[in-house]
């Protein structure tokens, strides 16, 4: 009897990781650097460099520790990686952001340029070119080349980098014409935009100067500092806190904003000192009839500020409950729905609080008011179900049919990074079906659908991967031997066809050749066997077929070839078949 070997692994050398094993190590190492967890991520790295060194895990590797601030072990190891692999645009970006973060500016920006030579529409690469432009204060060249890039750029994250352009040089015109598209391609990019505009930036702004118009300076000086304080520029907001304080007195606005924004840069004891004069007066609950910190000359604007009252809330029970002053916590609760009523944005911050303090049913105040916060308290509650676990299936059926695109987003980015497979399936697809995908919600939803087992799904998420240009070679490569080991060769075949413009030609080879000897398709078999590439136990599967076929002069080369390199058992079973043919 002439027995079949089972599919060898792949190991290749080479740019790409081919084996299963190194696949996998490369993967969770992308996870876990999307975890913030840079020195598990090395650790597993150099386990799996031990068996295989290619040049994407050696990558990966070089960010794992750049992402662990050893900027000069970085440089170096971007350094061989550029000489020995200098067509891999990947690698220059790389570089690059080692170089920058060594504050070595002229080498970043060189190693950018490189890597946007070789490859005009990567990401990282144009990216790593803005930020070194930036630096240098070169708005021209970065506007001139993110004017090229968005020519050819198929993801839509060059509307995100044009953000970045417009925040750094103030063009509110620019950050407009993009955010939705940033939006698209990135919501958490966006984000960052979306709080400096809207109601709480450039309006707040446009609010001042209405404000200055009509003679009201102390206002417009509020709207001033909520513009600061919405743009993340604290160190400013802070100051200006200080002159208004100086200026009018106790007002308790001025009061509010300065605590928020001590809090934001770490002082938390002189933040809440503030936040608590504020929130402990007699007159706090009444202070808005009193007319002190309202009258922001729009209702847009007095809505923004309310959300900026439950921001300082939020933020004053998370210092409270890390101090074990649960009392105080649930008295300023108490005290701020006196204030703002039945607020669902309040109902979020007492959902982060009970987080917080582990509660079993933690979610239970947001489940009560999902259908009536607003668009602010919807995009908090994304940012909870992207930090905090297994959020319950009525907030995942609200991210997935009623969320802001954002919130989704946050939502099933928290679900992706937890490994809760099931949520995050229905996440991305409702992202695809809600809202334009991109080729990172296609790779999500692919690696989603396979941790659940479901292979059809998984399959017509790599047909999306495909189509948007998302697909690797190690995901198509892994995605036909799944469907191999579960004896679907039909389906291999398929997804080898559709696969085939990324896979390696070696690696494409060895599994076409034994998903057509498994599916018994022998025409051409005996001379795609021979090719570059194909394994001994495929070559050895494809000989025996042959042979059973009545090809022998097809089958003995390869039977011949394939058992040197075999060992063992295996070894002996090819002898005995190569015999068997020479008989």
């Amino acid at each position: 009897m002439i027995w079949l070997l089972a599919l060898l692994a792949h190991a290749a050398p080479g740019w790409t990781p081919t084996s299963a094993k190194a696949a996998e190590a490369y993967n969770d190492a992308v996870d876990l650097l999307n975890q913030a967890a840079p020195e598990k991520a090395e650790k597993l790295l150099k386990k799996a460099m031990k068996t295989e060194s290619s040049g994407m895990i050696r990558q990966i590797h070089a960010a794992s520790v750049l992402r662990q601030n050893r900027a000069d072990e970085a440089i170096a190891l971007y350094a061989e990686l550029a000489e020995e692999y200098p067509d891999q645009p990947e690698v220059w970006a790389g570089y690059s952001e080692a170089l920058f973060v060594g504050e070595e500016f002229d080498g970043a920006r060189e190693a950018a340029l490189r890597g946007i030579d070789l490859a005009p529409a990567d990401f990282n690469s144009q990216q790593a070119a803005l930020q070194a432009d930036l630096r240098f204060g070169d708005y021209d060249a970065s506007r001139e080349r993110l004017a090229e890039y968005a020519k050819v750029d198929g993801s839509g994250m060059s509307s995100c980098l044009w953000l970045r352009w417009a925040l750094e040089t103030d063009d509110e015109g620019v950050a407009r014409q993009h955010l939705d598209g940033c939006r698209t391609a990135d919501p958490n990019a966006a984000r960052v935009v979306e709080t400096a505009m809207a109601a709480q930036g450039w309006d707040w702004s446009e609010a001042g100067n209405q404000a200055r118009a009509m003679g009201a300076d102390r206002y417009a000086d509020l709207a001033r500092i909520m513009d600061l304080v919405s743009q993340g520029r604290f160190d400013e907001a802070l100051v200006a806190a200080n002159a208004a304080i100086e200026a009018y007195g106790d007002d308790p606005g001025f009061r509010l904003l300065r605590g928020l924004t001590l809090i934001e840069i770490g002082e938390d004891d002189a933040g809440l000192a503030d936040l608590e004069s504020v929130f402990l007066s007699e007159d706090w609950v009444d202070a808005e009839r009193g007319g002190t910190v309202t009258g922001i000359v729009t209702a847009k604007s007095k809505a923004a500020w309310d959300r900026n009252v439950v921001t300082a809330v939020a933020l004053a029970l998370g210092i409270y409950e890390a101090r074990g002053q649960s009392e105080q916590a649930d008295e300023l609760l108490a005290r701020t729905k006196a204030r703002v009523g039945d607020a669902s944005t309040l109902e979020v911050a007492r959902t982060e609080l009970a987080l917080l303090r582990g509660e079993k049913d933690a979610w239970r105040h947001a489940v009560a008011v999902v259908d009536q916060i607003d668009v602010n308290g919807q995009n908090r509650l994304g940012e909870l179900m992207f930090n905090h676990a297994n959020p319950p299936a009525a907030l995942v059926t609200w991210a997935a049919t009623q969320a802001p695109e954002s919130a989704l987003r946050n939502a099933m980015a928290g679900a992706t990074n937890r490994g809760e497979d099931a949520a995050c399936l229905t996440l991305a697809e409702a992202v695809v079906s809600r809202f334009e995908g991109s080729g990172k919600v296609d790779a999500i939803g692919y690696s989603c659908a396979l941790r659940t087992g479901d292979l059809k799904r998984a399959g017509t998420w790599q047909a999306r991967a495909l189509k948007s240009k998302a697909a690797t070679s190690v995901q198509v490569q892994n995605h036909a031997v799944l469907l191999i080991q579960a004896e679907d060769h039909a389906g291999a075949k398929a997804a080898l066809d559709a696969g085939s413009s990324v896979l390696d030609d070696a690696i494409e080879n060895d599994l076409r050749a034994f998903v057509l000897t498994a599916l018994g398709e022998l025409d051409g078999l005996g001379a795609l066997a021979a090719k570059p590439g194909v394994k001994a136990a495929t070559r050895y599967n494809a000989g025996v077929a042959l042979y059973q076929a009545g090809k022998v002069d097809e089958a003995r080369p390869l039977v011949e070839s394939a058992c040197p390199e075999l060992e063992g058992e295996n070894k002996a079973f090819c002898e005995e078949a190569l015999r068997a043919m020479q008989r």
